[in-house]
């Protein structure tokens, strides 16, 4: 048993990080290509990586904090978690709708 807990201590991070690796690659190769090409935009590959991972962050830390008001507002865990999840995912309808 004590042999599992250690292999499984060192298999989450590989296994945690393994799906986002071709987020990553796009976010880090191709999209400053597409909006070179798109929309005559020169950016620097840094530029880019930083302004994602910036935006990820307060995306993360904004969407745990409207969790954990509507917590102590009274909200169940389960509805507070959805809502907060809902109004994340509504967010990104803007940016989407502004590239078609």
């Amino acid at each position: 048993m004590v042999e599992a807990a250690a292999l499984s201590s060192r298999l989450g991070l590989p296994v945690g990080l393994y799906p986002r690796g071709p987020a990553w690659g796009f976010y880090q190769f191709f999209l400053p290509d597409f909006l070179k090409k798109s929309f005559k935009l020169a950016c620097r590959r840094w530029m880019v990586d930083r302004s994602f991972l910036l935006g990820s962050r307060c995306g993360g830390v904004a969407g745990g904090w409207l969790a954990g008001h509507l917590l102590t507002r009274g909200w169940t865990l389960n509805a507070a978690r959805k809502v907060s999840l809902l109004i994340c995912a509504l967010a990104v309808v803007p940016v989407f709708t502004a590239l078609i």
